[in-house]
């Protein structure tokens, strides 16, 4: 088991993706109760969702309708002898954002810079970043900004509300 704990840090990391990056308001999907489920593919949480029927998966075309947050949604881990999972499964309760200030994994292969807009990877719901208007290979773009720089692979603070820099 590679994943298996091995190092104790000092301090907690700054965030885990999906987190709610302050504690200014923010706005839920839509929707009527327990409306809104994963998909058949379950729904990772940290991602842009599309919702169909009822149903919110990760992959999709157009604008994605919810970012997936950590708070309310239960991703368990499921897959046998796995370390930890963000994956909430099968026909579980989704609550989805249309608005607010998150912290996002950056799935390009560089860095992003503040006041970027956030295009959503269709394939995946991960999250890349360009100009606005512009365009990234296999991605939407969405109403949100960058409000913080992050490498490959790093956690970036993205927000409905335009930065003072944009």
């Amino acid at each position: 088991m590679a994943d298996f704990q091995a190092t104790v840090n000092y301090q907690p990391g700054v965030a885990i993706e999906g987190d709610f990056a302050s504690a200014n308001p923010r706005q839920t999907t839509l929707a009527g109760d327990s409306e809104l489920v994963a998909g058949s593919s379950g729904v990772i949480v940290g991602r842009f969702g599309w919702i169909t029927s009822g149903a919110v998966d990760n992959t999709g075309s157009g604008a994605p309708d919810t970012f997936i947050s950590r708070t309310s949604n239960v991703a368990m881990i499921d897959t046998f002898l796995s370390a930890y999972s963000m994956t909430v499964p099968t026909g579980s309760p989704v609550t989805g954002h249309s608005a607010g200030d998150f912290w996002v994994k950056n799935g390009a292969a560089s860095a992003n810079t503040v006041g970027e807009k956030v295009f959503a990877m269709t394939a995946d719901g991960t999250c890349q970043f360009g100009a606005a208007g512009g365009s990234v290979s296999g991605g939407v773009e969405t109403s949100f900004y960058a409000h913080t720089v992050g490498g490959a692979g790093e956690l970036v603070k993205i927000s409905t509300t335009p930065t003072p820099l944009a």
